[in-house]
């Protein structure tokens, strides 16, 4: 059944009356220059446009399903309206854009349950009791930015279709986004929160929270991004929970700063997490999460501790110029995954590399720490680039005496191979040259007398461990003696090597 029509003079005679007006259709409604001092209710109304300029309300003005087809202006800049008390749209189909700069409700402000096709500008509202928008949709882009609400904000359940816009807005209480979805791009850059709950949230497109403050605490349980999150600058001056949540998109957090506990537990990023600059005055918790893609501590300073206990890294992980007080994290977790030991970057390498290396000890992990120091110096190796052939002789020792053959003090069994190596090369050179020793006759040798290869070999243990070789010795004028004068001298050296790597190990 049709609604009655109303003429606008009708219609405002009517409320000045303080008559609701319900089930009624209209082709306009133009509130001008006036002060009102009875409520505004329009229940079940049919209009074309409604328009607020220059008027003060004093008390409520309740909107209960009203279906707008044109323009709705709650305020205009040099022609403001004054909500003195609530200002309600409740189930409101608003088929036109809804303008509002410089909105000021002194009550409450709400739109829950309403349905807005077009775009919503309310630019520097000034709201200074309750803002309810649960459940709404807004089609269109939304501009909030600047916005200032003094009690609580609800967003619980929304539906935002394409951007929206809350920069530079200053929630003074606690704002709940739980379970609303943004299926366009979501900015709150600079935004100030008391405290936050966007638990449940779905952002289809990017999302930014940058130089964001949260002030209170703030709950992203079970949130799902899609695409990008900012969190680029934010201040986190309270505790922080990002628990459960998954990122398909980059999670991009340089410079994010928390003055209190921020934990990321159980959550699943599915492309590169940076957290370069970031500083962490208190705990910080990762555990039972996964990494899939690249993650950049560099530079990050954890003033307390980083438990990533049972997390998952299957990416890269950035550590250079980290500054931890305590980081508890496996080597099983890194092995293999230090970016710059993959990009070649060794410089940087080092310094994760030996960072690991407190860390472990600390912890009394002892074996992964000495993981930790050999990559070090096999990074400090790889990193000189220095050209010529002393250079290059220089760097093949270190490697041929101390990575290879002792893993630079870590692993004891290699200095025993290597010891075992050196022997039997020069018993084989011995032994090749068997025509050129001289054996005593006393122990049974004769001048045309060759060495067999257990004779080369007892000559080559014996000079390696310095005991000597009674009897037998090289010509005096063949080149043989120096071998066997270089043998004794690594003996002598790898025997140093091998009591001071064991005693290493067994003090550990």
């Amino acid at each position: 059944m049709d609604h009655p029509l109303l003429s606008e003079q009708q219609a405002l005679d009517a409320l000045r009356r303080g008559k609701p007006l319900r089930r009624v259709k209209l082709p306009t409604l133009h509130f001008k220059n006036e002060e009102w001092h009875h409520p505004v209710v329009l229940e079940d109304v049919q209009v074309e446009s409604l328009t607020f300029d220059q008027c003060t309300f004093h008390h409520d003005v309740r909107w209960e399903r009203v279906t707008a087809t044109g323009e709705v202006s709650l305020s205009r800049e040099g022609a403001e309206s004054y909500f003195h008390q609530d200002l309600l749209l409740l189930g409101c189909r608003l088929e036109g854009p809804v303008m509002g700069r410089k909105l000021r409700v002194e009550g409450d402000l709400s739109t829950k349950e309403s349905t807005f096709l077009q775009r919503v500008n309310l630019p520097l509202a000034q709201i200074q009791g309750r803002w309810d928008s649960a459940f709404a949709t807004f089609e269109s882009t939304t501009r909030f930015e600047g916005a200032s609400v003094h009690r609580t904000a609800s967003f619980e359940g929304c539906t935002f279709r394409q951007k929206a816009d809350f920069r530079q807005a200053h929630f003074h209480d606690t704002v709940f986004f739980r379970a609303a979805h943004f299926h366009d791009e979501a900015t709150f850059q600079n935004t100030v929160f008391q405290a936050g709950r966007f638990e449940d949230l779905i952002v289809d497109k990017g999302i930014t929270f940058k130089v964001a403050q949260f002030h209170g605490k703030a709950y992203f349980h079970n949130a799902i991004f899609h695409n990008k999150l900012v969190l680029r600058g934010a201040g986190l001056h309270d505790v922080f929970y990002f628990n459960r949540v998954t990122c398909y998109g980059d999670v991009d957090a340089q410079g994010l700063e928390a003055l209190n506990t921020a934990t990321f537990d159980e959550a699943t990023f599915h492309k590169s997490v940076d957290w370069t600059d970031v500083v962490f005055h208190r705990d910080v918790n990762v555990r039972w999460s996964k990494f899939h893609g690249p993650l950049s501590l560099d530079r990050g300073i954890f003033r307390m501790r980083l438990d990533a206990d049972n997390t998952v890294f299957t990416g890269t992980i950035g550590l250079y110029g980290v500054n931890a007080n305590e980081l508890l994290l496996e080597r099983k977790q890194v092995q293999g995954k230090i970016d710059a030991a993959l990009s070649g970057d060794y410089e940087r390498a080092k310094h994760a590399y030996i960072l690991l290396r407190n860390h472990f000890d600390l912890q009394g992990k002892h074996e992964d720490a000495d993981w930790a120091y050999y990559r070090f110096r096999q990074a400090e190796r790889r990193s000189d680039k220095e050209e010529g052939i002393l250079a290059a002789s220089r760097r093949f020792f270190n490697w041929f005496l101390f990575d290879l053959g002792s893993g630079y003090g870590t692993k004891p069994l290699n200095v025993t191979f290597l010891a075992v190596f050196v022997i039997l090369v020069f018993a084989g050179l011995f032994w090749m040259n068997g025509s050129f020793f001289v054996i005593d006759p006393a122990i049974g040798g004769s001048p045309q007398q060759s060495l067999s290869f257990a004779q080369a070999l007892y000559i080559s243990a014996s000079t390696f461990t310095t005991l000597g070789t009674d009897g037998i010795a090289p010509r005096f004028d063949h080149w043989l003696k120096y071998l066997v004068v270089m043998e004794g001298f690594l003996g002598l050296f790898l025997m140093t090597v091998f009591v001071g790597v064991y005693t290493r190990k067994m003090a550990k």
